[in-house]
This record gives structure tokens, sequence and C-alpha cells, in this order.
């Protein structure tokens, strides 16, 4: 639905009016009196109605609800309670509030506007400037913002205004005459009104091009809609335009319907039919002859033949068709004859036009030069409003009106001349990726951007060039452009895009479809990877852009461009949810949680069916807010939303954990180890967090006195730990088990004269006899590392210097075995073995010196000898490409474009393959395995290294 300036300008003023006299309601009146005296009983019940439906339970909060009329209403009522100001300005303004009323109706519910609208709400406007500024600071700022810059309103977003649900269905457009309102014609309307009432099954509205037959077609098609007594159960409107009159002869319009039989199809559409060409006709007709339905076929001229004679004449029931045709239709159809405007519509038409246009040679003129120069236009709106385009842009009204036979091309041709050189590159770019395109993909087509843009846009929609319209999308609304179908096809005639700048456009919607498909991947690998930008369509890949970047500029403690970054993506796409997502993520990260609870807020309006979003809130709400009870709440939102996600539910299981509701945090981390798709990152999680489940309960349990059922708890931890496998082990987990000592040493002094006491010792024997070192694995079978005498043996000697061959590896395991002085075998992890994935061979040999590791001799410091050790490859920087944590394997691509694979053994130590994320940059050095070239000692480039501590927000571990 396309929306111009004078409804943009409208629709903002009466917003600030409306909220300005809701203010002053709530603050004259809501302080002081109660809320039953200040409100009629129904007013009070519908005010409650629509504020419970926002989840608005305060009563303080109903205010926000009231209308335009209730507003205006309330304040007549209690003007003896009004301070004097205030009580003056409603006994002097009580006929124009009224007014407002149906002209705000208008604007908010996208119905057409009348010709008086905007000068009375201008008018209104002008008169609060005799009363305080303070009474009204809304509409005051408003106007300044415009007054400052007039290109201001074309930023107001009017996508929201449209609340009303018809009470029919139907598809009519906004007419075109908005700029204006529909002036004049009021004879004819109520005419053409009372036509369609009667009982003449076709209605053809018939005159010559551009004088305005479809703009009283739509304006009568409107009153019918809000018409209760018409009668009709739905209204359908269809065009069959397909030429326009250019310089020398008849254009075709792309796509357009070519015959009657592609006119019914459309109305088809509309109605939900589904059959084949040859059963269109009867299909609409049925509908026609079965419910009372007002028909619309604009246009009708192109498309006369039998086949539509016929379908109307099988139309005959309840039902009307309206048409427009430059030509009649014969004896079927009831004509209704339309000229050009009276003289003084003409001039009015002309002069308001040229007002709104900001053409003040023209609105400044003599009635009488007026006059002299619509008659020289015929009377034509459709001309009117093109002169006045083609002096706005700089051509005298003389030069304008030499030749009144080519006044379209004419027209076209002077705007374009006078276009900004940024007006003509979007024109260019929009012929070359031809479409509705939003504001951040003109921007990145163009590379104009911030207010030279919003001026070029401004300019274009100024001459017609360019309409602004909001299209429906997943996500609700978005704001696009397009331009108008004759400036098009003038400008693909005569200034189209070179090759050279055609190639340019072209290829920059090839990277942003490459870049859109780029997120696409990595969201699908780990959307709740807080780096990974959520898009919406191709578009939002260039706003993604921005955000990753100020992603990374957070991770490089650069707060100020982080924000920076932030700021120009909102500008790009003001109505983005992940723009506050990441706003949220930089404030967070730079210490202020209030602006970063008002931008995650603000993420969720925007989106509140993100499951990542409602995750990361929550995080945020847990660790920086320390609301666990506002943490769960989004977490169950996010539940809903992606029941199966392990990200999810491990963290909800942990808000329950702290909340004390252990049963169902033991639940959802069952659903977790029943996921065979959880990473290896996930399970240890959700396993250290099922560990810690027993821990508290066990802490609990023991604060209570509760000692029998503490000590069940502890060994329940201790059964749980023994659950958990072998590969999945690691330090935090072993942590968890051991904090169980202190509960059992504390239950050993309270329990030491009971017969409970054996259990806990031996529990606490059990748990303290836990072992485990990184370098050797904890579950490795004693066997397989020497037995206890070979092991005593080499203990003796710890600190020596051998060498030896490697005789097995586990690579999956990271871990392996050297042979040396003939039949000893000492264990070694890949950690103590730098590029252990390219040299640990069976068969190479090494020189190590053997370690004590948690009691047991290993071997460490192990490096190649001789001739088999080429020199070190130096480090080089490079980026993630892919990442595949559930097979333990990742690519990333060289500054020279070059791909290298790399296992999880290849990482450099403390690095976890399931902290890399698409994109992240690393260094590496090259190695080699069994099938060639691979990166090792991949660890991040310390431009991505963060310090997460115990103030991280969302998606850090607690």
């Amino acid at each position: 639905m396309s929306f111009n300036l004078v409804r943009l300008t409208l629709y903002g003023l009466i917003t600030a009016i409306d909220a300005d006299l809701r203010a002053l309601v709530r603050f004259q009146l809501g302080s002081s009196t109660a809320i039953e005296a200040i409100f009629p009983a129904d007013t009070l019940a519908k005010l409650r109605d629509r504020a419970a439906r926002d989840g608005a339970a305060d009563d303080d909060d109903i205010y926000e609800y009231l209308d335009f009329a209730d507003s205006a209403q309330i304040l007549r009522a209690h003007k003896a309670s009004l301070d004097p100001a205030i009580a003056k300005f409603v006994n002097v303004n009580s006929t124009e509030l009224d007014r407002l009323i149906p002209i705000r109706n208008r604007v908010m519910h996208a119905r057409p506007l009348q010709f008086a609208d905007y000068s009375t709400v201008d008018i209104f406007v002008k008169q609060l400037h005799s009363y305080p500024k303070a009474l009204f600071p809304r509409v005051i700022e408003f106007e300044e913002r415009v007054r400052e810059n007039p290109n201001f309103v074309y930023s107001v977003d009017i996508s929201q205004a449209d609340q009303q649900v018809d009470r029919i269905p139907h598809n009519l457009p906004l007419p075109d005459y908005d700029e204006t309102g529909f002036l004049g014609r009021e004879q004819e309307t109520s005419e053409l009104l009372a036509a369609c009432k009667s009982n003449w099954p076709v209605v053809t509205v018939v005159g010559e091009g551009g004088f305005g037959k479809t703009a009283l077609a739509l304006r009568v098609a409107y009153d019918l809609l809000d018409d209760e007594t018409a009668g009709f159960e739905a209204i359908v409107w269809t065009t069959a335009k397909r030429t326009v009159l250019t310089l020398n002869d008849i254009q075709t319009i792309d796509g357009a319907i070519q015959n009657s039989l592609g006119l019914i199809r459309s109305a088809s559409d509309v109605l939900g039919g589904v059959g084949s060409d040859e059963a269109i006709l009867d299909e609409v007709a049925s509908y026609l002859n079965t419910f009372k339905i007002l028909l619309v076929l604009d246009n009708l001229e192109t498309v006369l033949d039998p086949l539509l004679t016929r379908f109307i004449r099988k139309s005959s029931g309840n039902s009307k068709i309206l048409a427009t045709s430059r030509v009649g239709i014969g004896e079927m159809s009831y004509p209704f004859k339309l000229g050009g405007l009276n003289s003084q519509e003409a001039v009015q038409l002309l002069r308001l036009t040229a007002k709104v246009r900001r053409v003040p040679d023209i609105y400044k003129a003599k009635n009488e030069s007026l006059k002299k120069y619509v008659q020289q236009m015929k009377l034509n709106p459709g001309f009117i409003k093109w002169f006045v385009s083609s002096v706005q842009c700089g051509k005298r009204p003389e030069q304008a009106l030499a030749n009144p036979k080519i006044f379209l091309d004419f027209c076209l041709s002077n705007v374009y001349e006078f276009l900004t050189a940024d007006g003509k590159t979007v024109c260019k770019a929009m012929i070359a990726v031809p479409g509705k395109q939003s504001l951040p993909l003109i921007s990145y087509l163009t590379e104009i951007s911030g207010d030279r843009l919003q001026e070029a846009l401004a300019g274009l929609q100024s001459a017609n060039i360019l309409q602004m319209s909001s299209t429906l999308t997943e996500a609700g609304s978005e704001t696009v452009f397009q331009l108008n179908e004759l400036p098009r096809l003038f400008i693909l005639r005569n200034h189209p895009p070179n090759a050279v700048e055609d190639a340019i456009f072209k290829q920059r919607m090839r990277d942003v479809s490459t870049q859109y498909e780029r997120l696409q991947a990595e969201r699908g690998a780990n959307k709740y990877n807080p780096r990974v930008i959520a898009c919406r369509n191709q578009a939002d890949a260039i706003t993604a852009k921005l955000l990753s970047e100020a992603l990374g500029s957070v991770y490089s403690n650069d707060r100020e461009k982080a924000l920076n970054l932030v700021e120009r993506a909102k500008e790009l796409d003001p109505a983005f949810y992940e723009v506050y997502r990441v706003e949220a993520w930089v404030h967070a990260h730079t210490d202020n949680p209030a602006a970063a609870a008002d931008a995650y807020q603000s993420a969720i309006v925007f989106e509140p069916r993100s499951a990542p979003t409602r995750y990361w809130y929550a995080g945020f709400l847990l660790r920086a807010a320390h609301d666990p009870d506002g943490a769960r709440e989004q977490l169950l939102v996010a539940e809903g939303l992606d029941p199966d996600s392990a990200a999810v539910l491990v963290e909800l299981a942990r808000v329950e954990m702290f909340l004390g509701h252990n049963a169902e945090a033991d639940g959802r981390l069952q659903r977790v180890f029943h996921n065979p798709d959880v990473s290896t990152r996930q399970q240890r999680v959700a396993y250290d967090t099922w560990c810690q489940v027993a821990l508290r309960k066990a802490s609990a349990f023991f604060d209570e006195g509760r000692y029998s059922d503490s000590l069940s708890a502890c060994q329940d931890v201790l059964t749980r730990f023994r659950s958990v496998p072998d590969e999945l082990l690691d330090e935090r987990i072993v942590s968890t088990g051991k904090r169980t000592l202190g509960v059992l040493s504390q239950l050993a002094d309270q329990l030491s004269l009971s017969s409970l006491l054996p259990e806990v010792q031996r529990c606490y024997a059990d748990i303290e006899d836990i072992r485990f070192n990184p370098v050797a694995n904890i579950k490795l079978p004693f066997s397989s590392r020497g037995d206890a005498t070979g092991d005593l043996a080499l203990l003796q000697r710890i600190g020596t210097i051998c060498t030896g061959s490697i005789d097995r590896v586990n690579v999956p395991k990271r871990y392996g075995f050297i042979r040396f002085e003939g039949d000893k075998r000492v264990f070694f992890h890949f950690s103590a073995f730098p590029h252990a994935l390219t040299f640990a061979i069976p068969g190479n040999e090494v020189r190590f010196t053997i370690v004590e590791r948690e009691g047991r001799p290993a071997a460490g410091e192990i490096a190649m000898v001789g001739s088999q050790l080429a020199a070190e490859e130096p480090s080089q920087p490079g980026w993630i490409k892919s990442v595949f944590p559930d097979k333990s394997f990742a690519f990333l691509t060289d500054s020279a474009g070059h791909d290298y694979f790399f296992h999880r053994s290849n990482l450099a130590a403390r690095v976890e393959l399931e902290s890399l994320n698409v994109g992240d940059r690393v260094t590496f050095r090259i190695g080699q395995n069994h099938k060639g070239p691979v990166a090792d000692d991949v660890r991040p480039h310390p431009s991505e290294l963060i310090v997460v501590g115990p103030s991280s927000p969302a998606g850090a571990d607690v």
C-alpha cells in the first residue's frame, strides 16, 4: 500500500495531536480524579478491554488506549476541572476537534483523503501556537523537525496505521490523488453511488484518458465499502490497463492483462478460484450469481471482446459490475459519462497540487493566470498534475504547455532532466535490478547512504517517479520502493544504465545473494551463536554485514565503532529486530545493562517469534540483571518456539536449577541426552548441569537438616558422574563432582554417631578417588598403559630424556604410545607433542622426557629427531569457512583463497572446535597428513579473543 507526502504529513501531525490530547487527559485529570470518575462506564470498559488484549493490567496504562474521539469527549466533559489555558482551548476548538475525527479515521484506516483534509489539519495546528507550547509538545516537535529537514516526513513509519478490520473483504488500492485529496465531483460521486445501488447490473464510467475515471470509481467503491446499507459481501478490484501514451505512439505495459480472459482470471484469483481457462468464466459468474459482490473492472476498453460480453450477460444475480472505459460497452450497461473538471475545480487542483509540491510560481499566481493554464490543459486532472511536476523541475509554464499532445513524455523528460545525480543513479539501479527494493538494498546497489539517499528518494517521490509502499513479509511489513510504470518505461527507453553500469549493479545484487546464502548456512549450523545474524530476506544481508562488523568491534573492545555501526544499520532498517539484538549485545559487553535491556525489549517487539533472541535476553537477565524468574519466562517462550533446541533446554534447565525446580531441570536435560544431534559442547554442559542439580539438592537438604536425603543426593552426584560418557568428561564436570566432598565433610560431622557414617565415608572415598588430567585420559584402561611394575620403574626415571618411535596412536581421542629401549612403552597425549596430527605417525622417531602425570609415567616435551623434522612453517592468518563439530573437523581459508582441512586434534591447546564460528579469524601453520597439506596449530586470531567473566551477557556459561 503506497503512501505519499500528504498522507505521511497528516499521519505525523494527527499522531502527535492524538498523543498530546491523551497526555492532557492523563495529567490534568488522572492525577487528581478517580479513574471511574473520569471515564463513562462504557468507555472505561472499552479501554480496559483494549489494554488487556495487549497484556497491560494496570489502569495507569489505559490512557494510552484512548482514541482521538475519546480524548476530545473526556476533555469537554471535565473542562471545569482543567487548567484555564486548557479549558479555553477546549471551548474554542470543540468544533474543530470534531472535524478532525473523520480525517483521522481516513488517515489511520487507509481511506481516500478529501480535498480539505490537509488544509483543515494545517489550520488547526497553526491555531495551537496561540496556546502555551507545553500543552502540545509533540506537535511542536514534529513541526520543528519538518522545518529543519523537510525530508524528515519520509522517515515516518505509517505501515502500522491501518489496524482496522474492514466490514467486508476487498482488495481496493489507495488512490493516486492523496496529495490533494478527492477534489470536487460531488454531484458525480452522488450520482454514481445511486447508479451502483440501482437495478442496473453493469455501470460504466466513460470518458477520455486522464479525466479521472479510475479515481471516481475508486472513491465510490470505498464509499460502498463503508456503507452497510449497500449490502455487498465483497468488493473485487481488477485493472486491464496495458497501454500508455508516449511522444509518438502508444506503448504496451509489460505484463499487463491482454484480453478479457486475463481480466476475468484476475478477478477469479482474488475470489480464490482455481479453475482452468475454460472454466474461469463460469466460475466467476457463479460467484457473482451466488453472492452480492461489487466487481470493479478498470480500463475495460483494452479487453472488449465477445467473451467479455458473454461473461457480463451470465452475471445476472444480485452482484454489480462497475467498469471504467474510454468507450461504451453497449446496451447491457448504464453509461455514466465523465468530462473534465469545471474551471473552478481545475484551478483549485492546480493551486493545491503546486502548494503541496512547493511550486510558489504557480500556487501564488492569480486566478486569471491559472484559468488560462487549465483551459490549455483541457481541464484534464492528469495533465494538470504532470504540468506541475514539469514546472517544479525548472521549466517555465509556457514551455510546459507548448505541445499539449505530448504532455506525458514531455513532463517525464523534464522531470528526469532536473533530477540530481544521486536520483538518476537510483533510477538506473532500479532499472538494472527491477522490482520492489528495500532501502538497505538501494543503498548497497548505489553506494549512496544517509541523508544523500533520503534526499534522492524524496526527490524521486516528489516527481512521481518512485513510489513508496508497505509490503507484507513473514516478520510483518517492510517499506519498499518501486519505479512507477510510466517513468520506468521512459527511463528504460531514454536513459538506461550503460553496459558497465548494468554489470556493476547486477554484480552487487549477486554479491548480496551470496552473502545471504552464507548467512543462511551459518544460521543453519548454529542459530544460537550470537555472531550469526538471522536474515528475513536477501536485503537483510546488507544490514547484517554492518551488524557482524559491530560484533567484531565489540570483541576488539572498540565500543564507539560498534555503536556507530549499529546506528548505521538502524538507519538502513529501523524495523529489523536483529539491529536491536546486536545493540543489546554491544551494551551488555560495555557495562550498560539498562540500555541493553531496552534494546532486547525492542528486538522482541519487532520479532516476538525469535527463539534465539529470547534465549540471549534470558542469558542477559540471568547473568547481568540477576533475574532468574525473568530469564525463565523468556526461555519458556523460546522453548515453545523451538522445543528441540539443546541450547534452550540446557539454559532453561540451569535456570530451573537456580530456582530450585530440580525435577523440571532433570526432565529437560533428559530430552537433551536423548537427542542425537546435540553438539559435544552442549552435551558436556548438559551433563555438568545434571550433576549440579544433584549437588544443589544435597546442599539444600543439608541446610534443612535432612541429612539422609542429603547423603542420597551426594550418592546421586556420583551415580550421575559415572554415567558421563568417557569422551565427554572434562575438568568442569570433575570439578562439579569434587565439590560434593564439601557437603560430605559436613555430613560426616553431623552423622559421626549415626549408622549412616560408613555410607558417607564410602561415598567420600569414591569421589575423592576421581582423577582427571587432560594429558592422560581418565577412563583409559590401565593395562594399555603398561603394568604397575613397569610404571614404578619409569617413575624412578622422572626427568630422563629418551628416544623412541611412535608405536600406535588414537587420533579421535588424541593420545598414543611410544616404544623405546626394546619393549618399553610409555603413554603420551597430543598436547605434549607439537603438530601431533602431522608427525604422530607409527615409526617416526621422537625424543621425549619422562614425566609424572597423576601418579603415572607419561612422555612429555616430545619432538621429532633427525632429518624427519622439517623447518616449522610460520604462522599465517586465515578465516573459518565451515565447521562440523559432530564430525570433529572443519575447513579454513587463507589470505590467498586456498582452503585447508583440519581435525579437532589440529587445534592449539585449550581451543575447542565448538568455539569456532564461520567467519572467525584464526592463525595456523601448514602441516601434512596422509592425504596432503592440512591446517595445524589452529588458534583464534588475537583480535578474536575475549575474556568471559561473571558479567558476560547471554550465551556465556554460568
